[in-house]
């Protein structure tokens, strides 16, 4: 799990000391769009019988993510990313295979770091998806909000490398539930998370084509 957070800040260090003091900050583009491959860890969902936790493994993730300038140091953003994942075995249950989708908008700030490398920070807020791929389970969409930090560094005209961290916090409904299928490797269950919030972390690397 440590390996991606350790060769990301590495990145991010080695990028930041090239940035030679008295330059301008790197202009903003009108609009760019950026394709991610991350690693997303974190989160527990409730079962609601017996009174229990299940957590939710570690895997990688895709994203997407359009923004459109708005000033000089500010974007406009809409932003996706998928997870396909499971719940871990607990003792109640077997491993259920499930994705989780974020689908948020917001903007980024970038700051007035001198030289071509672009530190920012991102907020949004919109909607989480939590798909079980399980017989007799219903997906599941709730409220979130997420907020990031990261780089942007150009590499040619057009195109820059971006290394984001990204967290998120969904507020799980009260009729937020799965029903669980008796199967071989789990009896019956209901994964239940009313009125909680679940937490999740995501480290990003990108390319970002702008226009």
């Amino acid at each position: 799990m440590m390996r991606p957070a350790i060769l990301i800040a590495t990145l991010c260090f080695a990028s930041a000391v090239q940035a030679q003091e008295g330059d301008d900050p790197a202009p903003i583009p009108g609009f760019e769009m950026t394709a991610f491959g991350g690693y997303r860890f974190g989160g527990e969902l409730d079962l609601a019988d017996p009174d229990e936790k299940v957590a939710i493994a570690e895997h990688s993730s895709f994203a997407v993510a359009l923004d459109l300038a708005r000033d000089d140091r500010s974007q406009y953003e809409l932003f996706y990313s998928r997870q396909p994942t499971r719940l871990k075995h607990s003792a109640s249950i077997g491993p259920m295979p499930l994705k989780i989708e974020y689908l948020q908008i917001g903007g980024t700030l970038l700051s007035n770091w001198p030289g071509p490398i672009n530190p920012y920070m991102a907020g949004t807020a919109g909607i989480t998806r939590i798909t079980p791929d399980s017989p007799g389970t219903d997906a599941s969409t709730d409220f979130s909000l997420s907020l990031g930090a990261g780089l942007r560094m150009p590499i040619v005209p057009h195109l820059a490398l971006r290394l984001e961290a990204r967290g998120y916090m969904t507020f799980i409904g009260t009729n937020s539930a799965f029903q669980c299928a008796s199967g071989p490797n789990g009896g019956a269950c209901r994964v239940l998370a009313s009125g909680s919030s679940m937490l999740q972390f995501e480290l990003l690397a990108g390319a970002s084509f702008s226009f």
